[in-house]
């Protein structure tokens, strides 16, 4: 891997983490992973596009931004939902 495509996960990781909160704040505060997906794709679906490989690996990536905001405790599993710590 080169270190430009190094890079690029990194950085899609990172901004991919910041788009799952986003949306599943758009769903409300909950979603199940469908609907998350939807949101995230209505709304970044061009910057996927334009990032080459995240195309091909954007779901992965949503979920393994979902289980690194549950570890820091900012996102919680409520049944088969995503939810945001501070949703009631």
């Amino acid at each position: 891997m080169s270190v430009t495509t190094y890079t690029r996960k990194v950085l899609g990781r990172h901004i991919m983490i910041d788009w799952v909160e986003e949306a599943v704040r758009d769903c409300g505060g909950i979603g199940t992973i469908p609907e998350v997906a939807e949101k995230l794709w209505q709304k970044h679906s061009g910057d996927i596009i334009d990032e080459g490989d995240l195309l091909w690996t954007w779901q992965y990536e949503m979920r393994w931004s979902a289980r690194s905001l549950r570890q820091a405790k900012r996102l919680k599993l409520v049944g088969n939902r995503w939810a945001l710590n501070d949703y009631s």
